[in-house]
């Protein structure tokens, strides 16, 4: 993980800093990717050791639950849990600044009840879902989906309403002029 200084790119993203100072969507998406990779090769292989300990013929079968807790504790399994602690991390930095990015870049569609932002939003959180679940790992999707919910009930909720206001403000305008 020193290679990688997913620690330090994790630190940067939790300090508060102006746009331009911090790292770029694409460019943490590479990690996410990378990360993804891992945990999937991690889950399988923490698979694989626990059925090769479980099939063991040579041990007592009183020490297999305890030979598999074991492994389960150790340090390839805690090192699997700081990756996925980064990757949580990374995924909730990503999802926030595309959905800001899909809602700085809203334009209207044409022929279409909703704008641009809409689209993009959804695109955005179905993705991240999609790659967290693709992780195998069940408190990794929970984290992401209570990052996707936290920015729906915020930012996403709060402009919505704004715009909504706006709309139907011009629209009762426009009717009291007839």
């Amino acid at each position: 993980m020193e290679y990688r200084k997913l620690a330090k790119l994790s630190s940067e993203i939790n300090v508060e800093k102006e746009v331009s100072q911090r790292p770029h969507p694409r460019y943490v998406e590479l990690y996410l990717e990378e990360i993804l990779s891992l945990t999937q090769l991690g889950e399988e292989y923490t698979e694989f050791m626990v059925s090769k300990i479980k099939g063991l013929s040579s041990v007592d079968p009183v020490l297999v639950p305890r030979a598999t807790k074991a492994f389960k504790s150790g340090a390839f399994s805690k090192v699997v849990q700081d990756i996925t602690g980064f990757y949580v991390i990374l995924e909730g930095f990503f999802m926030v600044e595309n959905v800001r990015k899909a809602i700085g870049i809203d334009e209207q569609v044409p022929d279409s009840l909703t704008t641009s932002m809409v689209d993009d939003v959804f695109y955005v959180l179905q993705s991240c879902l999609r790659r967290s679940m693709s992780t195998s790992n069940i408190s990794s999707v929970i984290a992401v989906l209570s990052c996707a919910s936290s920015l729906l009930s915020n930012e996403y909720q709060k402009l919505c309403k704004s715009w909504a206001a706006f709309v139907f403000k011009s629209l009762g305008q426009k009717l009291h002029q007839l």
